[in-house]
């Protein structure tokens, strides 16, 4: 069965430009389709950074979201990317913490509290075929942002294009929503990176996060669609 999610067309929104199957090799999102804001027209090659996929549109091809304009569609669904963004102030309501839910051994952690049943059931299915999952990374606010992205640039040595490649700038990380998660799992000590891309924990969720209404944001080879490096570690959550 195939549901696209385009809620709120209606209202002139395409609230995302997803494709969930019943195959976890089509479980990914549809990068051909564009999305629609409220009369705002944006052309493809702004979609991302016309001369380079890492890059970030003008400014003024950036189109952020309004208060007021999120609470009136499903945020769930929302597009988050480098032409679409969150404004400073959004903090998603009923964030939990993920670890009194036994998703995470970091007590800090928070996620929204509707994607716990669903994640707490894509562990447990985890753990029966010997993989032992963990959140490392969940919701984070505007101001973490601005710091994790700060951090990302210093690390490499202010080259904005490096630091583009694998960070998102502040207001256009799906982590502000609270419903994407950054996954690891115990046989790789929690890390992320290239040892979490190429683990049998990774291949395990390639293959039944859909199940669980889990999607990876950054598939290996679509980096020219989505903006971003290859990130076998990021999963959001998109409900029934």
């Amino acid at each position: 069965m195939l549901i696209k999610i385009a809620s709120e067309i209606s209202a002139g929104l395409v609230a995302s430009a997803i494709v969930l199957t019943s195959s976890p090799d089509q479980a990914i999102i549809d990068f051909n389709t564009t999305p629609a804001v409220a009369g705002v027209q944006i052309e493809s090659d702004q979609l991302l950074g016309a001369n380079n996929w890492w890059s970030y549109p003008v400014d003024d091809d950036i189109y952020t979201y309004s208060l007021s304009e999120i609470q009136e569609r499903n945020e769930i669904s929302l597009t988050v990317n480098k032409s679409f963004q969150l404004p400073q102030d959004y903090i998603p309501a009923n964030l939990v913490f993920a670890a009194n839910f036994g998703l995470s051994d970091d007590p800090e952690i928070q996620i929204r509290e509707e994607i716990t049943e669903d994640l707490s059931e894509l562990f447990k299915a985890a753990k029966v075929d010997g993989h032992d999952l963990t959140i490392v990374s969940g919701y984070r606010s505007y101001e973490t942002q601005i710091s994790t992205y700060a951090y990302w640039l210093n690390y490499n040595a202010n080259d904005v294009d490096a630091a583009d490649k694998i960070s998102a700038r502040p207001g256009h990380s799906e982590h502000q929503l609270g419903s994407t998660v950054d996954i690891s799992s115990k046989a790789v000590q929690n890390q992320l990176g290239a040892s979490f891309n190429y683990s049998e924990a990774y291949l395990w969720l390639k293959d039944n996060a859909y199940r669980y209404n889990f999607y990876l944001s950054y598939p290996q080879g679509q980096e020219v669609k989505t903006g971003y490096s290859f990130e076998g570690w990021h999963w959001r959550w998109y409900g029934e």
